[in-house]
């Protein structure tokens, strides 16, 4: 029994997905929400250890030798390494994004080589926070900092902000030619950036880096993508996604100093 997963063992939320099988839409979709809201539910409402316990009470009031549920406990490592690896799949497709925008633009000059290096080293960056410097595909967060009842969705709300982030950045390289970024292109890479450095703030000070670090990594964060959105019609695509790396790039310049102290 996995005490720190119980919708494993309580798999009744499956039972959605498996008549969604033989329903056609828009019935379909109600099962599939079904399901997902009982996983969430279980997850955030059923205590693991209370499960065992009760399990464990049953049990000693049947006749004959008693049996115990053996608890078992997730590989946070492992789990980890998992869900860091779904994320280079999602990073995986900005990368995509970018070369079949460039591919499509018909003359490569200089202001596109200046937009797509732009776009890489955007990718890169989040790389570095979200994995070189987090865990489980979370910025900044340590493996220790957050159970797998916290990780997994907020996993993958960082998960669906990238993938949103990645299908616009395509768009931003496209607009190389009309030489400034659309309106709703360039609100969503800012909402994206910002959401993205609050998460991070947040994880790491939950990770044990601070509340300073915590603020002035969320500041940028914040700051640069709200001034970008709100005065960046007129900016090269280029300069656009160059300041968007300073915004998403802030904690990684305070590292050293910010690094959580070893137990």
């Amino acid at each position: 029994m996995i005490v720190d997963w119980p919708v494993a063992q309580l798999g009744f939320g499956v039972v959605p997905w498996v008549v969604s099988l033989w329903v056609d839409s828009p019935w379909r979709y109600g099962l599939w929400a079904l399901g997902l809201a009982l996983d969430l539910v279980i997850t955030f409402a059923v205590s693991g250890d209370r499960l065992v316990a009760n399990i464990t009470a049953k049990l000693a009031h049947r006749e004959g030798p008693v049996q115990r549920p053996t608890p078992a406990r997730l590989d946070t490592v492992h789990f980890g390494e998992r869900l860091g690896l779904f994320t280079i799949i999602v990073l995986g497709e900005g990368v995509l994004t970018v070369t079949d925008a460039m591919a499509s633009t018909p003359e490569w000059r200089a202001r596109l080589f200046f937009t797509v290096i732009a776009a890489l080293a955007l990718l890169a960056t989040l790389w570095g926070t979200a994995l070189n410097q987090g865990f489980g595909g979370i910025p900044y967060l340590a493996a220790d900092a957050l159970g797998p009842r916290l990780l997994l969705p907020l996993h993958c709300r960082v998960a669906g902000l990238l993938a949103a982030f990645a299908g616009a950045l395509g768009d931003a390289v496209e607009s190389v030619s009309d030489g400034h970024v659309e309106t709703a292109t360039r609100w969503l890479l800012c909402g994206c950036i910002a959401a993205f450095a609050v998460i991070g703030s947040l994880a790491g000070h939950a990770a044990g880096r601070g509340v300073r670090w915590a603020v002035v990594t969320a500041i940028p964060g914040l700051a640069i993508p709200l001034a970008l959105g709100l005065a960046g019609e007129r900016m090269a695509p280029g300069v656009f996604l160059w300041l968007l790396v300073v915004a998403a790039g802030a904690g990684l310049l305070r590292r050293r100093s910010a690094k959580p102290a070893a137990a």
